[in-house]
């Protein structure tokens, strides 16, 4: 019931997205070069106006909306036991609060995110054997979940602080996901060490402390909750702590982040 509650919010937000996006002119009710305004339904364009005027109320109060559907399709041409395909998907729903707008706690903001996969896995329908996964948003459950729920506060001299339910990959080692497969996508210790470090959508409870240090980079230390429990799929919606946990994580980071010539690097 969860799950199909969170498909429908996001199913409807997304679409009044997809006609926000057909209007590419300069005035915002135009609608998309080559299609004529007569054939967009008025349903859909109202629902789309409503909404774009209502996130930009919400966004000058101090609360930012998100919302997002990810589709991957794979296809095996050799290897395996058959040549197949399958689909694997993710839906998500968020809000950044700033909290110095919302309730006058400066320089403090509040992010809850929810999460949810469904679809297929096609290295193991059939039998490829791959070390990594070549659809990178399968896995840890087809089932709705609380991804993000935390607190950043920023401070004086570079100092930031995260306390919440987070997940490793956001801040410690983090890597763009530009491509399907795994091997490209996110951050490495927790696709290696999946059993104990938790990326994306497997948060726990945890926290960061940042220095960012102007001309050089930043250097952060960090505290996770280490606990299985996380993986599962009861209360997993809710910001439950959970017993039985095995230990805690304390990973380092120290980043260096050059410009050569006008072009960033890490």
């Amino acid at each position: 019931m969860r799950s199909q509650f969170v498909r429908r919010c996001i199913g409807f937000l997304a679409g009044g997205a997809v006609v926000c996006c057909a209007g590419t002119s300069a005035n915002a009710g135009d609608a998309a070069p080559g299609i004529s305004s007569s054939t967009v339904p008025q349903q859909f364009q109202s629902l789309a106006d409503d909404w774009s005027r209502f996130k930009t109320y919400l966004r000058e109060r101090g609360i930012d909306v998100q919302f997002g559907y990810v589709n991957e399709l794979a296809s095996n041409a050799t290897g395996g036991v058959r040549s197949s395909a399958a689909y694997a998907d993710q839906y998500t729903l968020g809000a950044t609060i700033d909290l110095d707008r919302v309730a006058g706690i400066r320089d403090t903001v509040f992010q809850v995110t929810v999460t949810e996969h469904t679809g297929r896995n096609l290295s193991d329908d059939v039998g490829l054997g791959t070390l990594q996964q070549m659809q990178e948003v399968f896995g840890r459950g087809q089932t709705a979940r609380l991804t993000q729920f935390w607190l950043d506060r920023k401070f004086s001299g570079g100092i930031d602080w995260k306390l919440g339910r987070m997940t490793f990959g956001e801040d410690f080692a983090s890597f763009s996901c530009d491509f399907q497969n795994l091997t490209f996508c996110g951050s490495d210790p927790g696709n290696l060490v999946g059993n104990y470090i938790f990326n994306w959508p497997i948060s726990q409870w945890g926290t960061r402390l940042k220095i960012n240090v102007d001309g050089f980079g930043y250097f952060q230390i960090g505290a996770y909750d280490v606990n299985p429990k996380y993986l599962g799929v009861q209360d997993a919606l809710l910001p439950v702590v959970f017993s039985g946990s095995s230990g805690a994580l304390f990973p380092v980071e120290l980043a260096w982040l050059p410009n050569f010539g006008g072009l960033p690097g890490s």
